[in-house]
């Protein structure tokens, strides 16, 4: 992935993926909070995550995950990328949009089960 992610505090309405045969480019929401002693960060509407001791390092760690995600997305063939990413709700057209998020809050106001969770855009390239 050549482009570090750039997370920001204004979560997206809409998440947008772009995809050619060599490169994507993603505005999605990550979902970053405490689960006991670490710490983990989530993007729902790609079903990647990632963790570690602190904020930074989760997000270090689901920026890697992403990575791997991409790289395995690139070996496939175009039908297959595109039915791996309908399968994970995404809309089939020129640039795919998410329409509802997974994120949720529980009963307690706690988001996925997070402690001190904070919803976050999240704009990357590969």
């Amino acid at each position: 992935m050549s482009n570090n992610p750039v997370f920001t505090k204004n979560p997206y309405d809409i998440e947008e993926l772009k995809m050619s045969k060599d490169s994507f480019s993603v505005k999605v929401n990550a979902i970053t909070g405490q689960d006991g002693e670490f710490w983990v960060s989530i993007i729902p509407s790609l079903n990647i995550s990632g963790y570690g001791n602190s904020k930074e390092e989760a997000q270090e760690s689901l920026h890697h995950h992403m990575k791997t995600f991409w790289d395995e997305l690139k070996k496939l063939k175009m039908n297959k990328r595109d039915l791996m990413l309908k399968n994970l709700g995404w809309n089939n057209k020129f640039y795919a949009k998410k329409q509802y998020s997974k994120a949720y809050i529980d009963d307690n106001g706690v988001l996925q089960n997070l402690q001190f969770a904070e919803i976050n855009s999240l704009e990357t390239a590969a």
